[in-house]
């Protein structure tokens, strides 16, 4: 499962290089994420412009109707709350 985000920032270093990024939660919340280009799908390099949107894979923890509680393995403790529409199978 995925969760769609905003990338807004590419760093070069250090290898393989990082990227800044963006889940909004369904109270309007934007929680940064900064990880390594590989976390994200498209990876991330200097060529792709920003901003763009990129998945983050993620764990269903409970859903219903319109939202899932979704746990970001590796990039954060916090269980994140966002609207369905957001997620991928």
């Amino acid at each position: 499962m995925q969760v769609r985000c905003e990338a807004v920032r590419y760093f070069r270093d250090p290898q393989p290089g990082l990227v800044e990024a963006y889940l909004t939660d369904v109270e309007g919340f934007r929680w940064q994420l900064v990880d390594k280009t590989v976390m994200f799908e498209p990876v991330i390099d200097g060529s792709t412009t920003l901003p763009t949107d990129v998945w983050v894979n993620c764990r269903a923890v409970s859903e219903d109707e319109s939202t899932v509680h979704v746990a970001l393995p590796g990039m954060s403790d916090r269980i994140h709350v966002v609207s369905r529409n957001l997620i991928s199978n």
